[in-house]
């Protein structure tokens, strides 16, 4: 309300586009007056109609942009005087005097001018500072799903999105909190300024406030509104046409209204609903040569007439507020400040429905009245009319829209038969203002979808309206435009042609719907023009397959994700239904859409019942969905559903029926799927190609025309293969034939259509096998297969276009049906050979892949097949790009076998579960077959660690791994993942009475198997470091070059400190953290993921608890299937293929106990392992030595867990395994010697056991034999005591290990005191050596691990030359050069030493072969080829030529790597680090020589010494001395830690430099080092030249470098010391050294050729001697000298050679420097 409230105000809302400069919305009209304002006018007709008593309404926002305004306008009552001066009283500023004025007035006002109506004022509301200042109210992280408006919410989701906001402010838009907003005040009106121009003006400055706005002068009042996001469910709302929209549950509440848009972008969507709206503006009328009165305001009333009758006028109008539905009345006012008004302005428009049906007589008439507003003219009549004029709604058969000039007449009624024509005519007798000028403008919008505005499609109806009326007759047959027609077949195929390829796309898709029925209609029933049939099936196929085609070549619409397009989906899922036949017709007539076509029977306006609604909106993109209770609803049947369920959503079949087609007449009835398919098949060229790029759409509407087809005919009770006919199949295959070769032909050059071509194929056969008859399907399906199979193998691309068809028949819910269920086969109760050999036959045929199988389970056998080939002829083949299909078809199987644990049919039951099972027996084979190209899960946990990889040689053997034909580890995983599934859901009788038929090879590789599926389903824990992101770049980089690395040490991003650091986190070295086996094998994420810094990953509890539920499953089932397998094996007893299977399984067992188990799987495990040991002891304790000392090791890896269940079920297997050795023999000399080495080996590995734990394990198994009955009296107890004890001992070595955990030098020194404390046990020697080999690969010194394995081979070796020489075995250690059993004491006829595990010739092999991957990883390849050496005669002993080929291919690899690394190859640094002070006890005075990684610099190694030992000691007790100089001990602070530190180099005799040329021999077998110290005689470092002494400082270690160990004690010094004479004589020498090596460097380095030229001829030079005769003792420098110049000057000229243009001047320089040292050397040098 304003401020005084004198007389009714009106107001409206509309909405504005300043960018666009367009009204986006109708006017929405609405009244809050009281009542007894609103008495004040006395109107005839005052009830109101409901629809204008909104004072709600819903606004649609197709295309939001920032740009949008909500514009309010005010209207009043109109009165006497301009605008300006009728809206003074209201002013702010307005005086008492001219308010009363105003209020006396407006009573006679609205008694007398009530129903007209003048502007008053206006406002603007920019839409987005709506919607930012709604949503920051609201908290930040709120994330709820807000409730959306259906209209805005379909259609921006449908739409391809053209508008400036971004996805957080079109999130906001509709999801901002409800807002009330209140205005405050309103602009004055201004007169002169209303038109929209004006407006969008005004609007732009309001967004950009400037001093144009200033100057409006405001009209004070209030108004709130409600703004807020449309919910879904609107109740009682009203659609622009006044359709009301469910629900509507009260009529008596005011309706809330939705208004019209007008999109500012043309929205291009399918008419789903009904809307005939015609929206007039009058935009100005030129009256300047006409005199008014100032007392007179013209106005313009609108009608709309079928005849020439004005008092007729049809109903049509929409009214404003508070008003009848047809009242529309606009004024036009103009200043006054003249006389006469000339041009009034017009504001307004008028809204009308349009008729359904138009004829050349419909029109539009204006009439044009004087209003009468003086009081003084009461008794005047208020209207003079003053002209008129009209206008056709017709032009050529459309309908006109846009903008028109006309002319007005000022007659007072209009001429006969004046609606014939159009006033710009010349009509005899007729006056017009202004000379029959256009004075009056117009613009008319049109909002319908039923006149049509294209030419083409408008034809193309007309002649669907003409051949569908009932007397046709092919004479006086005309066009639109009045052309007549005289070969109607002719010219009806030429705009069905040209409506399909001419039509603008976005016409031909606002009536598409339409379109395809009448196509459709005119393919199946060919219309009959005067007795003769018009023949339109290919010519109506063409044009379907073209607008296929624009539409699928147009990026405007969207698709799903198959790339089917919406709209198309939408049709065929929804709308399309096959025409039916004649007689129904007049039966079921009905509108299929609200949109209809002008056919002249149908020319009436759909009437609206009041106890009937219809689904609508503003938008014409929301479809109607048909009433649940409908009794026309169309019969819907859960088998013919799910036509499309596989790529959509369910197939809804609408209540609506064909567009009516009354009077056509057809000599036969064509069903719509046998003409779909035969013009499918016949179609050629360009026709043929549109119709392939829309497939999937075509094939849609042949499945849902035939079950269509099936429920109108009743055929749902006949047989399947009666439903079809004959000629229908035979097409069908046709069909598929055809599909095939054009796959077969297209794939190479565009293997995504073809793709494309191959999965619409699929889900056709699939939807056929609902439909059809299954065998006719099947015999589809196999000639799918014939077209690829003589294709299969030589071409991978066929198979990648071949397998998506297999899970789109497979994935279907009635799958099982289509194959018959294998009953499992009964049990034998008595096994006998002779059953064995006849039911081998049996078994073969019932699990395997043959024809009986083939015949019996049809589909199966595609899936299982595929798998086969892929699996294991193709890689056994070598056919490449493999990896990507076998994915593909392994994850199919893994997917389908997930479908059936879903299907609650199949689990109800466990009888058809195993029957399910069953039909994946083949699979079994398959896996078996596989085995050697499987993807071994244990190497890649283990690659970074060779002793680890190379320490189970059995996997290796048993698979027959061929790296070159490997399956990736994924399709590994899901084939194995299906083998556990077929295994888990057979039953146990079943796979007894098959697996007794195999051979006991294939027991072997079942067991194989399960072996690769522990280690695959292995949960373990994800965890991810924080200095991952920083790495993640440098997942699967090579190894760095020297280059690389010395780069990396200059500029600061590696350097050894760091990877100490790394190495004391348990990280290992080197700028590649973390390792593969952090992976979950079933959660889809990369090695490596970039994280938030600060941000702690977590692993999801949910997924945590399925991975180890999952994991555990996996093992149990393992479980199971070797328990039958031991018990098959030990039940019928085969002598060495029994041993071999039972060997196998035992090796599985041990391998599950090596993985990280839960306590329950854990309790199972030990149970299994109890019952194996009590059955096979003699095989585990005679045969299978190796292995049961790897059970010894995992029985005592248990007995220290933390888990107290875990423990005791450990000890009780220690104690059982002990007691079985013993009664064997009463003695376990063997159990306990393995024993003693497993603890060995865990204390020296293991860095997570528990001692404690360990121990009271141990006491458990104690107590165990002193309360056991049965060996009492024997001298059982007093062994286990003895063996308890010697295990606490080695227990104690772990308390000392543990105090150097962080000291790894230290820790290496202790390992290798208490490997050579192991003088008399071999075998204990030889398992601390493997320790200190993985404590050196931990942390990657990979040298001094091969040197450890080395050692190990040396020993290996000379035990195997004391048992018996053989000549292809090295003579002891002596082949190996070393002393490492120099000491030793080697038995080999003692029982308890030496197991064959490592020493045999098998043991040696492994370990040299381990030795090699070390020294691989080190870069020693010379050291490769030297242990090559002595493994090639063993293997040429054994005729291995597959072996002596990788070996001479490695070697190969290594003499390749040592060629092109010259130059770049760095081995270590080395220091020498000396220690003083009493805290360091026995590392007190003395000397070691460190090897480090290479390009370590001192302060790295420095501060980590430091470190270390402040941590110790305390930083305020350790001390770094900082010069090389000799340390006096007695000077030194006893109470403190002195350490000090120096560069070294290797160092050689003068002998040994002529025979050391190469960089791998100057740094192995190293043990002298030296260093040089700078002094002068009077105690200072440095001083003048002639004053400069050096001390070179030799050192000697105890053994050569690389070692054991990485630091090594120095055992011999001696010095010596050079003249300043001697010194610069070195200097020169090393520099001519460098100058020269730079030079013949290949290829040239021209950095560092420049950087020695430049040291050498850019320095200053000292002033020589000036008596020559002082030169005689300098001879041997003046020869250096004398070599030097020359150095130089070969140095320019390559240099010189090697530079660009731009170095010219800084060669010049240094030529110029060279010169002139030449000449102040050449006294010196000449001198003889």
């Amino acid at each position: 309300r304003l401020e005084i409230d004198i007389e009714p105000i009106f107001a409206s809302i509309a909405l504005y586009d300043t960018k666009k400069k367009k009204k986006i919305s109708e006017n929405f009209y609405f009244d809050l007056n009281s009542d007894s304002t609103r008495k004040m006018m006395k109107l005839e007709n005052s009830l109101p109609a409901v629809s204008t008593l909104a004072r709600s309404a819903i606004f649609s926002l197709t295309h939001p942009s920032h740009d949008v305004f909500i514009v309010i306008k005010l209207e009043k009552i109109l009165q006497q005087g301009d605008i300006t001066e009728c809206a003074e009283p209201y002013m702010k500023d307005a005086t008492d005097k001219s308010r009363d004025k105003a209020k006396n007035n407006a009573k006679w006002f609205c008694e007398r001018l009530g129903k007209y109506r003048m502007p008053l004022a206006w406002t603007a509301i920019h839409l987005m500072n709506i919607v930012n200042s709604a949503t920051n109210l609201r908290p930040t992280d709120d994330q709820t799903t807000p409730a959306k408006s259906a209209s805005f919410d379909n259609r921006r989701q449908t739409l391809t999105r053209q508008c400036s906001l971004s996805d957080v402010e079109l999130s906001k838009l509709t999801s901002f909190k409800p807002v009330t907003l209140t205005v405050s005040s309103f602009f004055k009106q201004e007169g002169e300024r209303l038109k929209d121009e004006d407006l969008f003006r005004f609007l732009v400055d309001l967004k950009r406030p400037t001093n144009v706005l200033k100057r409006l002068k405001c009209i004070p009042g209030k108004m709130k509104i409600d703004v807020s996001p449309c919910p879904p469910d609107f109740p009682c709302a009203i659609t622009p046409d006044l359709h009301r929209v469910k629900p509507y549950p009260d009529q008596r509440v005011r309706p809330t209204r939705e208004i019209q848009e007008f999109p500012p972008l043309e929205v291009t969507l399918p008419h789903t609903t009904y809307r005939n709206l015609l929206y007039i503006r009058p935009q100005t009328i030129n009256f300047t040569n006409r005199c008014l009165g100032l007392d007179q305001i013209l106005l313009l009333t609108v009608q709309i007439l079928d005849s020439e009758e004005l008092c007729n006028a049809l109903p049509l109008q929409y009214g404003k507020s508070n008003c009848p539905d047809n009242i529309a009345y606009i004024t036009g006012n103009s200043p006054q400040t003249h006389p006469t008004p000339r041009n009034p302005d017009f504001y307004e428009e008028v809204k009308m429905q349009l008729p359904t049906h138009l004829t050349p007589r419909h029109h539009l008439f204006f009439s044009f009245v004087h209003i009468s507003c003086q009081r003084k003219q009461e008794l005047n009549p208020i209207e003079t009319p003053v002209g008129y004029t009209w206008l056709p709604l017709l032009s050529n058969g459309r309908l006109r829209v846009g903008e028109h000039n006309l002319p007005v007449s000022v007659d007072k009624t209009p001429p006969p038969h004046y609606s014939m024509t159009t006033p710009e005519g010349v009509i005899p007798g007729v006056k017009w203002v202004d000379g029959h000028k256009p004075v009056f403008g117009i613009t008319l919008q049109s909002v319908s979808t039923v006149h049509i505005l294209d030419q083409h499609l408008g034809q193309f109806f007309h002649l669907c309206d003409i051949i569908d009326s009932p007397n046709v007759s092919p004479h006086n047959l005309k066009l639109m435009d009045g052309s007549r027609i005289n070969d109607l077949e002719q010219e009806l195929q030429r705009y069905v042609i040209s409506m399909a390829s001419e039509t603008q796309l976005s016409s031909l898709v606002k009536y598409l719907y339409v379109v395809l029925d009448k196509l459709i209609s005119m393919l199946v029933r060919p219309p009959v023009v005067g007795g003769q049939t018009v023949n339109m099936g290919q010519t109506c196929f063409e044009a379907i397959s073209r607008i296929l085609f624009r539409i699928h070549q147009s990026k405007e619409f969207r698709v799903d994700t198959h790339q089917r397009n919406i709209i198309l989906a939408t049709y065929a899922r929804h709308i399309f239904t096959i025409p039916q036949s004649v007689h129904l017709d007049h039966v079921q007539k009905g509108a299929h859409y609200a949109t209809m076509t002008s056919r002249q029977d149908k020319r009436v306006r759909p009437s609206v019942k009041k106890s009937t609604f219809s689904i609508s909106s503003s938008n014409p993109d929301l479809s109607v969905p048909s009433s649940p209770d409908d009794p026309n609803e169309t019969f819907h049947s859960e088998n013919f559903s799910r036509l499309s369920n596989a790529r959509s959503s369910m197939m809804e079949q609408s209540s609506r029926h064909p567009v009516d087609g009354v009077g056509v007449r057809s000599v036969a009835h064509k069903v719509f799927h046998e003409e779909l398919v035969l013009l499918f098949v016949v179609s050629t060229g360009n026709v043929k190609d549109r119709a392939l790029q829309n497939a999937w759409f075509l094939f849609e509407l042949l499945t849902k025309s035939m079950t269509q087809h099936i429920k109108q005919a009743g055929l749902l009770s006949v047989s399947r293969s009666e439903r079809f006919s004959n000629r229908f199949m035979d097409d069908v295959i046709r069909l598929i034939k055809l599909f095939c070769h054009e796959i077969n032909s297209r794939f190479n050059r565009d293997y995504d259509f073809a793709e494309r071509l191959n999965c619409c194929l699929a889900f056709l056969i699939r939807d056929f096998l609902s439909i059809m008859d299954r065998g006719f399907v099947f015999q589809l399906i196999h000639l799918y297969y014939q077209q690829w199979y003589k294709k299969f193998v030589c071409n991978i691309c066929l198979i990648n276009v071949d397998m998506p068809f297999l899970p789109v028949i497979h994935f279907s819910s009635s799958y099982t049906k289509y194959n018959h269920l294998l009953q499992p086969p009964t049990p034998p109760t008595l096994i006998s050979p002779r059953f064995i050999m006849s039911s081998t036959i049996k078994a073969s045929s019932r699990f395997d892949l043959t024809d009986r199988f083939t015949r019996q389970h049809f589909l199966t056998k595609n899936i299982n097949g595929n798998e086969h080939r892929l699996s294991i002829e193709l890689l056994d083949q070598g056919a490449p790009n493999l990896s990507k299909v076998q994915l593909y078809a392994t994850t199919t199987l893994r997917n389908l076998m997930m479908s059936h644990d879903e299907d609650d049919r199949i689990n109800a039951s466990h009888e058809v579960k195993r029957a399910v099972a069953a039909l994946y027996s083949p699979l079994v084979a398959i896996a078996i077959q596989a085995l050697p190209y499987a993807h071994l899960f244990d190497e890649v946990l283990d690659e970074g660690n060779p002793q680890n990889a190379g320490g189970n040689p059995l996997i290796r053997s048993n698979t027959g791994l061929n790296q070159a034909k490997q399956m990736s580890a994924d399709s590994t995983r899901n084939l194995l993942l299906c083998f556990i599934w077929m295994l888990k859901n057979t039953d146990r009788s079943t796979l007894r009475s098959w697996w007794i038929t195999l051979p006991p090879s294939h027991l072997v590789s079942l067991l194989d198997l399960l072996y690769i599926s522990i280690s695959c389903f292995e949960y373990k824990q994800t965890i991810v470091r924080h200095d991952v992101a920083r790495t993640s770049f440098n997942r699967g980089a090579k190894k760095k070059d020297s280059k690389s690395r010395l780069q990396e040490a200059i500029l600061g991003e590696s350097s050894a400190r760091r990877e100490m650091l790394m190495r004391r986190r348990g990280g290992g070295g080197g700028s590649t953290m973390g390792s593969k086996d952090m992976l979950r094998w079933q959660k889809d994420k990369t090695e490596w993921k970039q994280y938030k810094h600060g941000e702690h990953t977590k692993q999801s509890a949910e997924d945590a608890l399925l991975a180890k539920n999952f994991s555990a499953e996996m093992t149990l089932i393992t479980l199971d299937t070797l328990e039958l397998l031991i018990d098959m094996a030990t039940e019928y007893n085969n002598g060495n293929h029994t041993s071999q299977i039972l060997s196998s399984a035992l090796r599985v067992l041990l391998h599950c106990f090596s993985k990280q188990q839960s306590v329950t799987v854990l309790e199972h495990m030990f149970a299994v392992q109890r019952s194996f040991v009590a059955k096979v002891c003699e095989l585990l304790f005679e045969e299978e030595t190796e292995q049961c000392a790897d059970l010894t090791l995992r029985l005592l890896e248990k007995c220290s867990s933390s888990m107290s269940a875990v423990r005791v079920h450990a000890a009780a297997s220690m104690y059982l395994l002990m007691k079985h050795n013993f009664s064997m023999g009463n003695n376990f000399a063997r159990v306990k010697m393995q024993v003693t080495m497993s603890m060995s080996s865990l204390v020296g590995v293991s860095h997570d056991f528990d001692e404690d734990y360990l121990r009271r394990s141990l006491k458990t198994a104690l107590n165990y034999a002193e309360v056991d009955s049965d060996l009492e009296g024997t001298s059982f107890p007093d062994q286990v005591r003895e063996l308890v004890f010697n295990l606490q001992t080695i227990l104690s070595d772990t308390v000392k290990m543990k105090e150097h955990q962080e000291d790894p030098e230290m820790l290496i020194d202790l390992m290798h005191r208490i490997a050579k404390g192991y003088q008399n046990s071999p075998d204990l020697r030889l398992t601390w050596l493997q320790n200190m080999a993985r404590q050196h690969s931990e942390r990657k010194n990979q040298a001094e691990a091969g040197m450890c394995l080395l050692h190990s081979a040396a020993l290996v070796a000379e035990y195997l030359s004391m048992l018996e020489h053989k000549s292809h075995l090295p003579i002891g250690c002596v082949a190996f050069q070393e002393s490492a059993v120099s000491d030793d004491v080697v038995s080999p006829n003692a029982d308890e030493v030496c197991s064959e595990k490592f020493f045999s010739i098998s043991g040696l092999m492994a370990v040299l072969e381990q030795a090699v991957q070390t020294f691989s990883l080190a870069g020693l390849h010379e050291v490769v080829d030297m242990i090559y050496k002595i493994l090639i005669p063993i293997y040429q002993h054994d005729k291995d030529y597959k072996k002596l080929s990788n070996i001479h291919e490695k070697l190969r690899d290594c003499f390749q790597k040592i060629n092109s690394q010259l130059g770049k190859r760095m081995f270590g640094t080395y220091f020498r680090v000396g220690f003083y002070g009493r805290k360091f006890g026995d590392l007190n005075n003395n000397e070691f020589i460190y090897k480090e990684p290479a390009i370590t610099k001192l302060p790295e190694i420095s501060y980590r010494l430091e470190t270390f030992y402040s941590q110790c000691f305390g930083a305020e007790y350790v001390e770094m001395m900082k010069d090389s100089s000799q340390v006096d001990v007695t000077q030194l602070d006893p109470e403190k830690a002195y350490i000090q530190i120096t560069y070294v180099e290797p160092y050689f005799h003068h002998y040994e430099d002529g025979t050391k040329t190469t960089y791998f021999e100057r740094n192995f077998n190293v043990d002298k080092f030296m260093y040089a110290t700078p002094f002068t005689k009077d105690g200072k470092a440095h001083g003048e030249m002639v004053e400069q002494y050096k001390r070179k400082t030799f050192l000697q270690v105890s053994h050569t470098f690389p070692y054991l160990k990485t630091r090594i004690n120095v055992i011999k010094k001696w010095e010596t010391v050079l003249t300043p004479l001697e010194s610069a004589c070195e200097d020169v020498k090393r520099k001519t050294t460098d100058l020269l090596r730079a030079v013949h460097l290949e290829p040239a380095d021209v950095r560092m050729l420049q950087v020695n030229l430049q040291g050498a001829v850019l320095t200053s030079v000292n002033q020589i001697p000036d008596d020559p005769k002082l030169w005689i003792p300098y001879n041997d420098l003046r020869l250096s000298f004398k070599q030097f110049i020359y150095a130089c000057s070969v140095a320019l000229k390559k240099n010189k050679s090697l530079i660009s243009t731009d170095q010219k001047e800084y060669q010049r320089e240094m030529e110029r420097n060279y010169h002139k040292m030449n000449d102040s050397l050449k006294p010196m040098v000449n001198n003889r």
